[in-house]
């Protein structure tokens, strides 16, 4: 009588266990879904936000008589931008749909980190060089004024502003492929 009834409890307790399986294997890829989510979402107001930037240097061209090579300089690097921005956020859209695999997420994942660590460190390396032009350019200007301190000031806001962004993005794509190795090894067992 005895074993019936340890059966029965092993049977109750592997039930619950398979059924605690499955809710964890779904919360998981719940948490994936909403981390890639937000990142599509944050894609999409980047390159928006990317798209607006271009009328405004038309107007800031047009008001402030910009020099001509840092204007297009600027302008080809904003259409560079935006065309990277729209490539890899449409692919990362849709490669990171619910039906891809496991394995086939985490290895467009890692193609897109790399795409991600290249472009910051390129957008780094061009904000300072269009920051340092600027200044070069305007000194005379920056320096009648006394808004040379500004402008440096200004700068320098923005590019740790930049290098914040870059990094959180960095680290935002390490945490999703966290998640997702995580799937995976779970999925495994």
């Amino acid at each position: 009588m005895e074993l019936e009834q340890l059966k029965q409890q092993w049977e109750i307790l592997h039930k619950r266990l398979d059924e605690q399986k499955i809710i964890n294997k779904r919360l998981m890829e719940n948490a994936v879904r909403q981390k890639i989510d937000f990142i599509n979402s944050y894609n999409l107001f980047t390159s928006i936000s990317a798209l607006i930037l271009i009328p405004f240097l038309f107007i800031v061209q047009k008001q402030k008589n910009l020099d001509g090579i840092l204007f297009y300089f600027i302008l080809i690097c904003a259409f560079l931008f935006i065309g990277f921005s729209v490539f890899w956020s449409l692919q990362f859209a849709k490669k990171m749909s619910v039906k891809t695999k496991t394995l086939e997420l985490e290895k467009f994942l890692l193609k897109y980190k790399r795409y991600t660590y290249i472009s910051t460190i390129i957008a780094y390396i061009w904000s300072i060089i269009i920051f340092a032009w600027t200044i070069v350019i305007y000194y005379d200007l920056f320096v009648q004024y006394n808004r040379l301190e500004i402008a440096i000031v200004a700068y320098l806001a923005t590019f740790l502003l930049i290098v914040f962004i870059g990094t959180r993005d960095i680290k935002r794509l390490k945490n999703l492929h966290q998640s997702i190795f995580d799937l995976k090894e779970f999925e495994k067992e």
